[in-house]
């Protein structure tokens, strides 16, 4: 992973990579090299580097994944069927981060140890995802003309969404890869 460092007193003007806005002169910034000889990359302090943008490797992709999760869910999911489908977009990148990892490992004939590792850390973040399904709302809808009904059910269905995703989030943040 690449090192970040911060730079108090900016000789020059650079571009922040996340806002693509100008970084004035005189001003902080932070920067890093992601990769052998990489270019550097600038960011002004208020949109800091995030972990996947430090890494060239093939974990980037699922540490995207839920960085774009724990975004959305910070953002909050309008019903059951949002957090579902988010969840099953970081679940189709973990299970993709293991078919690469799983492929690696195969076209070593006598075996890598790196890679078994690799591979090791890939299988238990599917189990881990695959581990957590997304609970339905199942209180039954109250009559139509009941407003003081229809306020209590819409308030519970939001608890349990939000109790969903507080769990979603709790996977999510240990994965490792």
């Amino acid at each position: 992973m690449a090192r970040v460092k911060q730079v108090n007193n900016s000789r020059k003007e650079h571009v922040c990579g996340r806002g693509n806005h100008p970084i004035p002169k005189g001003e902080s910034y932070l920067t890093a090299s992601p990769g052998y000889r990489g270019r550097p990359k600038y960011r002004c302090v208020k949109h800091p580097f995030r972990p996947s943008e430090l890494t060239t490797s093939a974990a980037s992709e699922p540490m995207a994944a839920v960085e774009a999760f724990e975004d959305a869910a910070s953002v909050g999911f309008d019903t059951h069927e949002d957090l579902e489908s988010a969840w099953d977009e970081l679940r189709s990148a973990v299970e993709e981060y293991q078919q690469t990892r799983e492929s690696a490992l195969e076209a070593w004939e006598n075996g890598n140890s790196q890679l078994e590792e690799y591979a090791e850390t890939a299988n238990a973040a599917v189990d881990e995802v695959d581990g957590f399904a997304v609970e339905s709302f199942d209180d039954e809808e109250p009559s139509a003309t009941d407003e003081e009904a229809w306020e209590e059910w819409d308030q519970a269905r939001i608890a349990h969404l939000s109790e969903q995703t507080d769990e979603a989030l709790s996977v999510a943040g240990s994965l490792e890869f």
